[in-house]
This record gives C-alpha cells, structure tokens and sequence, in this order.
C-alpha cells in the first residue's frame, strides 16, 4: 500500500482510529483521503495522517464526521504542509480555521455540489 495515493473510506462507520493509525503507516504517499461520514473516527485519525502523511497530503474530506473536534481540525490544517483543500461543513469552520486557509491558501468548506466555498 505503500504507492497507495487515493483512498476513500467515506461512510465506513465501522472504523475506528486505531485501524485508521496501522493503515496509514503503511501509507505515506497518500495525497487525498476521504473519511466522509466515518462517524467512529475522531482527532486522533486526524494526528494519525499528520504522523504518517502530514508531508504529502494535499486533500482530506472530513465532513459528516462528528466526533472530530474544532482543537484537531486546526491542528491539522497549520500543520499537514501541503493541505491545499479541507473538506468540511461550513458550520464546523472556527475563525481560527479561516485564518489558517487564509495564511496558507486553503480552500475549507463543502464540495462545490454541496454549497459555495
């Protein structure tokens, strides 16, 4: 799984962050993941891929992901270095998530189908 660049485990609700950890050691080149609707997976699944693909992650759609905290989602977005669009209901973006977007260039909001950015 090591050349694994796309993943998209949207609405797994079975999933859990221990599993998410021990997949994403194995998967450092990720570039987008989508954990849509994983309703088992909190901040921890967020430090996780930081750990493991902070350096190369480019997309990561965390939306309909309640046990994900607003503390994780900035944490993540200052510091996955190449973070170029966040995934996520506008009603879960903090002002100290738009300043982040703002600062490196961001896009952070629903999918174009799902509203504006």
């Amino acid at each position: 799984m090591r050349h694994l660049r796309r993943l998209d485990l949207s609405y797994n609700e079975t999933l859990k962050d221990k599993e998410i950890g021990a997949m994403l050691s194995s998967c450092r080149n990720l570039i987008d993941i989508r954990f849509r609707g994983c309703r088992g997976i909190t901040g921890e699944s967020l430090l996780s891929l930081l750990r493991h693909c902070g350096q190369t992650v480019e997309v990561v759609d965390i939306s309909r992901c309640p046990a994900i905290k607003v503390a994780s989602v900035e944490l993540f977005a200052q510091r996955a270095t190449r973070l170029n669009h966040l995934v996520i209901e506008v009603s879960s973006v903090s002002e100290e998530l738009k300043a982040i977007a703002r600062t490196k260039g961001m896009k952070v909001g629903p999918l174009p189908c799902e509203g504006s950015f």
